[in-house]
């Protein structure tokens, strides 16, 4: 089984979708990490969006009873702003499992934010559809069939890099 990784968003800061950078990316973080049926996603920029717009259609999102787990690296604006647009939290029956080095009060405290009335038509997480489940990772964690460790970077404010591994292989998201 095949290890592999499909690159959503790679901008910083602001998305730019103009035709010379399509080929790049051109939308924010996000990433999505394959160990054969099993997928992680790294960083919830709007690469989410086109994430979701590829899922499986034979498993429509609106059917519920799908989990997406997502890994956070920090929560800078082009990390996280692509949450909004991911279709599966806008169908009760889907989860969403929130993976971070960082509190689960300093998670849901940042996150609220993006859905506080203000930026959409919602008051907070919990007043979403979806279940969200808030997981804090240790070192040597295990998310499904991956093996996660996190260092610290050399970036503004608090901030991880991964490790992912499994038996096909590791890759390493900094």
């Amino acid at each position: 089984m095949a290890l592999t990784a499909c690159f959503w968003g790679t901008r910083g800061n602001v998305m730019s979708v103009a035709r010379e950078r399509l080929i790049y990316g051109g939308h924010t973080t996000c990433l999505a990490v394959h160990h054969g049926e099993e997928m992680l996603i790294i960083d919830a920029g709007f690469g989410l969006a086109n994430l979701a717009a590829a899922l499986k259609p034979d498993t429509p999102i609106s059917k519920g009873g799908h989990k997406f787990d997502l890994l956070l690296s920090h929560f800078h604006w082009d990390h996280i702003q692509g949450l909004s647009y991911f279709v599966p939290i806008y169908f009760a029956g889907n989860e969403v499992v929130i993976h971070s080095p960082f509190e689960r009060e300093v998670v849901t405290e940042i996150l609220n934010l993006l859905f506080d009335g203000s930026y959409s038509p919602f008051n907070g997480l919990d007043s979403l559809p979806c279940t969200w489940t808030f997981k804090k990772v240790e070192h040597d964690t295990e998310i499904g069939p991956f093996r996660v460790d996190f260092h610290e970077t050399a970036h503004v404010g608090e901030t991880y890099a991964f490790k992912l591994a499994t038996d096909a292989g590791s890759i390493v998201v900094a």
